[in-house]
């Protein structure tokens, strides 16, 4: 399996850790049926890829078998916290095309136990591909391997792709930012993550003091 490395800087401090452990400890605790976790903000910029980074972290931290999942196709933000930044990663776009096997769209990390699968290529279409059948089986084929996977999407303000790969996850958690969401968009943000049956685990407040 190939390798990549995080660069440095989205370790958070130690209080903002501690809440990510306690979000990871209510997880683990929660419904063991539920494993895989989709993320998602209402606009660019409110650090929901930050905090699937972190949560995907703090998890593996924590003994388990972490999967990030990068459906952002478009716009992807994980891309630049990798030390391969500007190299071709074949990932989520090149599966979803059966381009490649999951084994080759799957990488390692420097984090232990953490793996991630990274966007790929911009398609035409992204979508149309987390709607279709073959990524509902890769959802399904790695809920079998990872303990859990967490789905970075678009903003779900800006795009379907967030609300349609929300369809194949067990719970969404809604990534909030302090002074800038705005409270009905945060409230129609979650009427549309309910139209598709995917449960709202609860909120992370980002880029407020002490927190994020």
């Amino acid at each position: 399996m190939k390798r990549v490395s995080f660069i440095s800087g989205f370790a958070p401090t130690e209080d903002v850790e501690a809440s990510y452990r306690a979000l990871c400890s209510n997880l683990m605790t929660g419904n063991i049926s539920r494993k895989v976790f989709l993320l998602t903000g209402h606009s660019q910029g409110e650090g929901t890829s930050m905090a699937a980074i972190r949560l995907a972290a703090v998890c593996a931290g924590m003994g388990n078998k972490v999967l990030l999942l990068d459906a952002d196709m478009r716009r992807s933000v994980l891309k630049t916290r990798l030390a391969v930044f500007g190299q071709a990663l074949p990932g989520l776009s090149e599966y979803l095309q059966d381009a490649s096997s999951i084994e080759e769209a799957v990488y390692s990390t420097d984090i232990s136990g953490l793996y991630l699968m990274p966007p790929g290529g911009l398609p035409k279409n992204p979508s149309e591909l987390l709607a279709s059948e073959r990524f509902r089986e890769l959802i399904e084929i790695i809920r079998r391997v990872f303990d859990f996977v967490f789905i970075d999407t678009p903003p779900i303000g800006h795009c379907a792709d967030a609300t349609t790969a929300a369809v194949r996850a067990d719970s969404a958690i809604l990534v909030v930012e302090s002074g800038g969401t705005r409270g009905r968009d945060a409230k129609r943000d979650l009427l549309q993550l309910g139209r598709s049956h995917c449960p709202v685990e609860g909120a992370l407040l980002m880029k407020s003091k002490g927190a994020g």
